[in-house]
C-alpha cells in the first residue's frame, strides 16, 4: 500500500462535490474511455468499451486464452471464449474484433451484476495455472486493514465491508467502467465508488473489483479535512498483483510506479479543481 498527503486550497466540500460529478478515474490520465453503470443497467451500459481494429491482437489473444496471468478471467469465462473461437473460424478481422468486444462486454456486465447483488461474495476468482486469485479475500482485507478509512468513518468502513447494504446518510454511490492503458494494453476496469460528506470532512472510497490484466484489484481512499483556508488531502492506494509478490525488485519498481502515478493524479486533480 502507498500513502501520500497534499494541501489543497479548497474546502473538503469542494473536493466531495467534484467526485460526485466526476469519477476518480478522470484524474487518471491513462483512462481513454469511461461509462457510468446505473442500478438497472443492461449490457448496453458498456457499449463504449470496444477493441479497436488496431487492437485485433488483443482480441485474438482472448480467443486463445488459457489459465495464466495474460488475462484476468474465471475458468467459466475462459470456456466462453473457447466456444466463441469455434464460431469465428471463418470470420474476417472486423467481425472477429466486434464479436470479441461484444462477448467481453457481456462478461463485464455479468461481473458487475453479480457484485451489485452479492457484494464481494459475488466476485469470481481469476484462474491461474497454480492457485487461483481470490478477489473476495483481497478486497476484504484491503478494506478491513485501512487505517485511513477507520479514522474517517468506522461506520462507513463496516458498511463497505458488508456491501450490499443500505446507503448511509450523506453518502453518494456510483459505479463506472473504464478503459485505461496498462503496460501499453487496453484494460477494462470495474469501479465501485462511495463519497461521504459531513461538516467536518469528506472521504471518497473506490474499489476496482475487476481489472482486465496486469494486476488483480485495487482499493483507494481519499480523505480530506479542513486545514487553514483549505484542506489536507490524504490519499492511500493499495493495488494487488500476484505477478510481482515473489520478486523484491519487481515489487520495489511497482511501488515506485504507483507512487509516481499517485503524485500525477494529485497534481492533475489540483489543476482541475483550480480551473473549475
Amino acid at each position: 500500500m502507498m500513502g501520500l498527503s497534499m494541501y489543497f486550497p479548497f474546502p473538503p466540500a469542494k473536493l466531495a462535490a467534484f467526485f460526485n460529478r466526476e469519477d476518480v478515474a478522470t484524474v487518471n490520465q491513462d483512462a481513454s474511455a469511461l461509462g457510468e453503470i446505473y442500478p438497472q443497467s443492461g449490457i448496453n451500459a458498456f457499449q463504449g468499451l470496444i477493441f479497436m481494429r488496431e487492437q485485433s491482437n488483443e482480441a485474438r489473444n482472448l480467443l486463445a486464452v488459457t489459465a495464466g496471468d495474460q488475462f484476468n478471467l474465471s475458468a467459466e469465462e475462459m470456456d466462453g471464449f473457447v466456444s466463441l473461437r469455434e464460431k469465428l473460424t471463418d470470420a474476417d478481422e472486423t467481425a472477429l474484433v466486434a464479436s470479441v468486444s461484444q462477448h467481453y462486454r457481456q462478461i463485464l456486465w455479468q461481473r458487475w451484476h453479480a457484485y451489485s447483488k452479492q457484494g464481494l461474495a459475488g466476485v469470481a476468482a481469476y484462474t491461474r495455472k497454480r492457485a487461483n486469485i481470490n478477489l473476495t479475500d483481497e478486497l476484504r482485507i484491503a478494506a478491513a486493514n485501512s487505517k485511513l478509512l477507520t479514522y474517517f468513518s468506522p461506520a462507513l468502513q463496516k458498511i463497505w465491508l458488508n456491501y450490499p447494504t443500505q446507503l448511509p446518510a450523506d453518502t453518494e454511490e456510483r459505479f463506472f467502467w473504464l478503459n485505461r492503458q496498462v503496460q501499453n494494453r487496453p484494460t477494462a476496469i470495474l469501479n465501485h465508488r462511495r463519497v461521504l460528506t459531513t461538516d467536518a470532512a469528506s472521504v471518497i472510497i473506490t474499489r476496482q473489483f475487476f481489472v482486465g490484466h496486469s494486476y488483480n484489484s485495487s482499493h483507494m481512499i481519499l480523505g480530506c479535512m479542513p486545514y487553514g483556508n483549505g484542506s489536507i488531502l490524504f490519499y492511500t492506494h493499495r493495488a494487488s498483483t500476484a505477478q510481482v509478490q515473489d520478486n523484491n525488485l519487481k515489487r520495489s519498481i511497482g511501488r515506485q510506479r504507483l507512487k509516481q502515478q499517485m503524485i500525477r493524479n494529485l497534481k492533475f486533480l489540483r489543476i482541475t479543481l483550480e480551473s473549475s
